[in-house]
């Protein structure tokens, strides 16, 4: 279920917008607004995945909304101005509809915007599952904290030199404790090691 908001300042193009979110069970109305300044504090404050935007407004126009927002949410534009489609895709917005949007083509909008969260939240929920693992195995393997530190920056693909460098210890320390980690985790070289970490 994604999150929506609908920012426009002609509340019948918020009435055909909110018939349409009505239709597509994916899809919740969370709050409808005419106010792009009111728009920019319910996006902070709430948890918005897709916001349904009118790129010409009175007070701030979509553009400047959506650098405002700094990428928090989503957001398809809907306007009558075939013009400003390029500013919108320069500023990464999933779709730009033309006004008076038919059903069709709102869908077709708000799949891609689907699919995209989706991969998102899978991206997330992996790199998540990574650092899970990692810090499960660091435990296990009974790492020490400095040990921990040079796994991290292993994983950053720094050298032993530019390991030193960063913890302002010796590079023969590094090295010291890297065999002690390869011993711990009965490994023979950092692929493995990383490998087995974040397995």
């Amino acid at each position: 279920m994604l999150n929506c908001i609908i920012i426009d300042d002609e509340q019948p193009s918020i009435n055909i917008i909110a018939s349409h979110i009505e239709k597509i069970p994916y899809l919740y109305l969370v709050t409808t607004t005419t106010d792009a300044i009111e728009g920019i504090d319910i996006v902070m404050s709430q948890a918005i995945d897709l916001i349904f935007l009118d790129i010409h407004m009175p007070n701030i126009t979509g553009i400047d909304f959506i650098k405002a927002i700094n990428g928090k949410s989503k957001v398809i534009i809907i306007s009558a101005h075939k013009q400003y489609a390029l500013d919108g895709f320069e500023l990464d917005v999933i779709d730009y509809l033309l006004k008076p949007v038919s059903l069709p083509r709102f869908l077709k909008a708000a799949q891609k915007a689907n699919l995209l969260l989706k991969k998102e939240k899978n991206k997330s929920s992996n790199q998540q599952q990574h650092i899970d693992n990692f810090a499960r195995n660091c435990k296990f393997y009974t790492l020490t904290l400095r040990e921990i530190e040079i796994v991290k920056l292993i994983k950053e693909g720094l050298s032993s030199k530019e390991i030193g460098e960063t913890l302002f210890i010796a590079e023969r320390t590094v090295a010291s404790h890297t065999a002690n980690i390869f011993e711990k985790t009965c490994v023979k070289n950092k692929i493995e090691l990383l490998r087995k970490l974040e397995s």
